[in-house]
Parts: C-alpha cells; sequence; structure tokens
C-alpha cells in the first residue's frame, strides 16, 4: 500500500506526507566541525555542603552553589596561602580570639535560656511582661 500524499506549496507538487525530508545535506548541518557535547559524569563523590552522593557534575555543583560555597580550580600556588606551622605554643594571638570567640558564644547561649530557680522566675516573668507591652 503506498504512502498517503500531501500538497507541499514550496515544491507546488504532491509528497509522501511520512518520512519526507527535502533539506539538502548542508543545510542540515552546522558550519561547527563537530557539537559541543559536555561529558556530565564523574566518580560518585560525597558533598561536604550537603554530604549526598553525587555522580554527576551538574547536581554536584547546584548543591555547592544553592550551599552557598564555591568551587575552586587547581592554583599552582597553593603552598603560598598556607602558614608554616608554628612552634608548640605559638599565634597566642590567634588562641586568645579562639577563647574570646567562645566566651562570647557561652554567654549569648546563657542568656537564651535561664536555669531553673526563683530568680530564673522572675527573670521569664519579666520578659513575658515585656513582650506583652511591645505586643
Amino acid at each position: 500500500m503506498a504512502s498517503p500524499l500531501v500538497y507541499d506549496a514550496d515544491l507546488d507538487c504532491l509528497v509522501p506526507k511520512y518520512g519526507r525530508n527535502w533539506f539538502e545535506h548542508h543545510d542540515k548541518r552546522s558550519d561547527l566541525a563537530s557539537p559541543a557535547v559536555h561529558a556530565g559524569g564523574m566518580p560518585a563523590i560525597k558533598s561536604m555542603a550537603d554530604g549526598r552522593i553525587y555522580e554527576t557534575k551538574r547536581n554536584y555543583y547546584k548543591s555547592v552553589s544553592r550551599a552557598g560555597c564555591e568551587i575552586v580550580g587547581f592554583d599552582k600556588n597553593w603552598q603560598e596561602h598556607i602558614k608554616p606551622p608554628q612552634p608548640f605554643g605559638g599565634d597566642k594571638a590567634h588562641e586568645a580570639s579562639i577563647v574570646a570567640d567562645v566566651k562570647a558564644a557561652t554567654e549569648i547561649e546563657a542568656s537564651k535560656v535561664p536555669s531553673y530557680g526563683p530568680e530564673a522566675r522572675r527573670l521569664m516573668r519579666k520578659q513575658r511582661r515585656k513582650a506583652r507591652e511591645t505586643v
């Protein structure tokens, strides 16, 4: 059985309805030598940003950027950014800043939830009154 025919206005004749391809060979091809295909696969790795395992670069990069992080490339002079090791007990300023940060964090956490007792109950009542006044 012959396939159905349809009228083609450009060719001004009847042409087969299915399977027709009236383009010249060079019209279908790109000017590029070959298409740019980027392989998306990679060995499975566990992301440090969210703890999931990824097997494609695209999904891994999206998860890292979603977490607010950045992927950096290979740096030829990576050793210039690393401080040499300090002798035992060295870099006192750094240790002092860590101690100050820890003290500040413990003060903040201690101020959030008062311990139980009569003073704590008074403080909680005072905080409730203050919250009602602002509302």
